[in-house]
């Protein structure tokens, strides 16, 4: 959504992270304030001045770090990948150690 928004605007004050409770309901929101390019506005994520906000809600500060937002996949990863472990099957445990103390009943 913020993609489409820093083609034509700029993030000007934005809060990547903040608490939010509403009638019990605890939630994690972003607050962003945007205006037209150029407007002068001082440029400030999570409270810090910065030179720029990025769609992702990370900025170029006085480290200069990367707009990751343009990071591509590279050529020799495609047809690759891990799945990890996937559970297959029951996962009963004995009852002998379960006697023993080694597992909760």
């Amino acid at each position: 959504m913020l993609d489409a928004i820093v083609r034509d605007l700029e993030i000007f004050e934005a809060w990547s992270d903040e608490e939010w409770s509403i009638e019990g309901a605890a939630v994690r929101v972003s607050l962003v304030c945007f205006a037209k390019q150029g407007s002068k506005a001082p440029i400030r994520l999570n409270g810090k001045h910065v030179s720029l906000i990025h769609s992702d809600l990370t900025a170029v500060d006085e480290a200069g770090n990367l707009n990751i937002t343009l990071a591509k996949r590279l050529k020799q990863n495609f047809a690759v990948g891990f799945v990890g472990t996937v559970k297959a099957g029951k996962f009963d445990i004995p009852e002998q150690p379960r006697a023993l103390g080694w597992a909760s009943p």
